[in-house]
């Protein structure tokens, strides 16, 4: 082979080689959350959401022929090792974050992200120590305190007067605002809490002590704002005491395949849950099978709003001009409106979601849309 052949292939080699390397060089995206521990089951869930979303895209081609590298780590649920763990992604280069999932996580999350130019985007972060902030934080989870006024409509609408409250003290910002805004609506109608405990021996707590004190309570109801598992457990415990008391949940409750965990002491609970359909869209019942198939378990709420959230950033993944979170957010909040698995969701100009909720009912195995 005569020589400037031989040079002119190892010049187009070359070419097609660095070519080659630039098309695999992915777009680096993390995923924070508890993958370990007491609230596992809601981070498992979550990222195998993201995950079905991500590889959905990359089996599409990716972003303009790059694929996406979900980077996931896993903050044990807790703060430290939260703000730790998301310190790591920034310095790998992620251009967004999904997660965390717990209110607990907020602040070492923006301390994490601060001035850092990051975009983070969290399926269920709720707390409103974060909403009408101009920042690089966004959510399609409603705030806390959405969850406590219908909370507190749905329990005063059963004609309830009095209640007994557990929440769980682990993700604190979640839980005890909500908490303390239906206190407050609550007993401002002439309600009465009659029992309260905020789980603050965590894992360790006496599921059984308490069920005695809220049965000596007198209490018509018991408002849990905890995760499925831990709802399912007192339940349990409080039926042994008393057939007739009322159990009412929010979003968290219905997580943790309570009604499997629960059984029939779990029948007739009410629980505040994101807007479903009915019948079901066709996106939400593709959304279903695929994650079904893939996982071998049906998903949870929070598995929806994670896969609705990885579509959102996808969004922004492909029509902005660059890379970086303040491209992100302005292309996200430009288009503001996109259409979820069961309903339109809009992002105000901070980020914040509006969506509608409802109230279900556990009636023989299955949650019941709650006729209002």
């Amino acid at each position: 082979m005569k020589p400037e052949i031989l040079r002119g292939i190892c010049i187009v080699s070359a070419f097609l080689t660095l070519g080659s390397c630039y098309k695999q060089d992915p777009i680096k995206i993390g995923f924070v959350s508890g993958l370990s521990g007491r609230h596992s089951e809601l981070g498992v869930s979550s990222r195998n959401a993201v995950h079905l979303a991500i590889d959905q895209l990359n089996w599409s081609g990716g972003i303009n022929g790059r694929n996406v590298e979900l980077i996931i780590k896993d903050n044990k649920s807790d703060p430290q090792t939260n703000m730790r763990v998301i310190t790591e992604l920034v310095d790998d280069g992620v251009v967004a974050i999904i997660g965390p999932l717990l209110s607990q996580m907020a602040e070492t999350t923006m301390a994490a992200t601060n001035k850092k130019n990051i975009l983070v985007f969290s399926p269920t972060i709720s707390t409103d120590e974060l909403s009408d902030k101009d920042d690089h934080f966004m959510r399609v989870m409603p705030a806390a305190s959405r969850q406590a006024i219908k909370t507190t409509e749905v329990v005063l609408n059963d004609g309830i007067s009095s209640a007994a409250v557990v929440y769980d003290s682990t993700n604190q910002k979640y839980s005890e605002p909500i908490y303390l805004l239906f206190k407050k609506t609550f007993t401002e109608k002439g309600g009465t809490i009659t029992y309260l405990d905020d789980l603050k021996e965590g894992r360790n707590a006496n599921f059984l002590s308490i069920a005695r004190k809220i049965n000596e309570s007198a209490a018509e109801s018991l408002v849990l704002i905890t995760n499925g598992m831990d709802a399912a457990a007192i339940c349990q415990q409080v039926r042994k005491f008393n057939k007739s008391i009322r159990f009412y949940g929010v979003y968290w409750t219905k997580t943790g395949n309570i009604i499997e965990r629960g059984g029939r002491s779990v029948e007739g609970m009410t629980i505040v849950a994101a807007y479903e359909s009915n019948p079901r869209s066709a996106r939400y019942v593709r959304f279903f099978s695929d994650y079904s198939e893939r996982y071998k378990r049906n998903p949870l709420f929070n598995s929806m709003f994670s896969y609705e959230a990885a579509s959102i950033l996808i969004y922004g993944l492909q029509h902005s001009d660059k890379l970086d979170g303040d491209s992100l957010k302005r292309t996200i909040l430009n288009k503001s409106t996109f259409e979820g698995l069961e309903e339109t969701l809009t992002l105000n100009r901070f980020g914040d979601v509006l969506r509608k909720d409802m109230a279900v009912v556990i009636e023989n195995g299955r949650f019941i849309r709650k006729t209002e």
